[in-house]
């Protein structure tokens, strides 16, 4: 079974609908929900997953928790996640690109409770995210 283990890149993204007054913005069909995070994970022998999600220029830092899920028939190994933080609660659900070496996840990610984006979305908000293997520092 894969794991999620170190730094990983995170993004999330959703529909932004053009705004109501004198200059509408035009509705774009996908845009950036959040600033670009960092996930700093483990997973334990029974696939367990602990850890925590911070973005770029933001003092919000979720607590992260979950599980490994294995492959079933077409669908391939992922992950099945949950963030909380500053009152907000968070599905991620995602699964490997198996051309990508298995390291790279994508999936979609739902506003349970209180987004805590710099235009808050609404409860039940989905949007597609991306996870993959940051490099290590020297």
């Amino acid at each position: 079974m894969a794991t999620l283990e170190g730094k990983y890149a995170y993004q999330s993204f959703t529909s932004r609908m053009g705004a109501m007054g004198a200059v509408p913005i035009p509705p774009e069909i996908l845009s950036p929900w959040t600033p670009h995070g960092e996930l700093q994970a483990t997973t334990d022998p029974a696939g367990k997953v602990t850890g925590t999600l911070s973005f770029t220029g933001s003092p919000v830092v979720f607590d992260v928790t979950g599980s490994m899920t294995p492959a079933a028939g077409n669908v391939p190994e992922g992950v099945a996640l949950k963030g909380e933080g500053a009152g907000a609660v968070y599905d991620i659900r995602g699964f490997f690109l198996a051309d990508r070496g298995s390291n790279h996840i994508v999936g979609t990610v739902v506003a349970i409770h209180n987004d805590v984006g710099a235009s808050p979305r609404p409860n039940g908000t989905s949007g597609p995210f991306y996870l993959f293997p940051m490099p290590p520092t020297a």
